[in-house]
């Protein structure tokens, strides 16, 4: 059976007929700008991230708020939940301090985050032990992760 392929306000379609590739190019769009629109602020210790959808997916921004020198936007998230998460660790990650040990911050709420982010604590401990002993900044990496950096 032939199929029609075309490109319907952008979307891309395919169906038996010119008609019916429209059609499912319209679906498509129905899909991407249906459900939930409305931004989410998350705010903590003075740092904030607002976490948004476009038609592209879900993202969030930190407008320079972590001393960095530009905007940071991360994107192309799934879904909401994994955007806002993302941007939590993010943040975790900026607030966190070797003075801090193994404390996360409580901006990290998700049990798996707060795991990973307790391995990244422990690995940049780790890291900072090696290079106040002297390590080079090569061999400080190599024995916070657990390779010798002599053999």
């Amino acid at each position: 059976m032939k199929q029609i392929s075309l490109t319907y306000c952008g979307m891309y379609g395919e169906g038996p007929t010119v008609k019916e590739a429209k059609q499912d190019a319209a679906r498509k769009i129905e899909k991407v700008l249906s459900g939930e629109w409305s931004p989410k602020i998350i705010s903590h210790c003075g740092l904030y991230s607002v976490v948004y959808r476009s038609p592209m997916g879900w993202f969030y921004s930190s407008p320079r708020a972590f001393d960095e020198t530009t905007d940071c936007t991360m994107g192309s998230f799934e879904t909401a939940e994994e955007a806002e998460r993302t941007a939590r660790r993010h943040m975790g990650q900026n607030l966190w301090s070797p003075a801090d040990g193994l404390r996360v911050p409580g901006c990290v709420i998700h049990p798996v985050d707060i795991q990973f982010l307790t391995s990244w604590c422990k690995w940049q401990l780790a890291y900072k032990s090696a290079t106040e002993a002297g390590a080079s900044d090569e061999d400080a990496r190599n024995m916070a992760s657990g390779f010798t950096s002599n053999p």
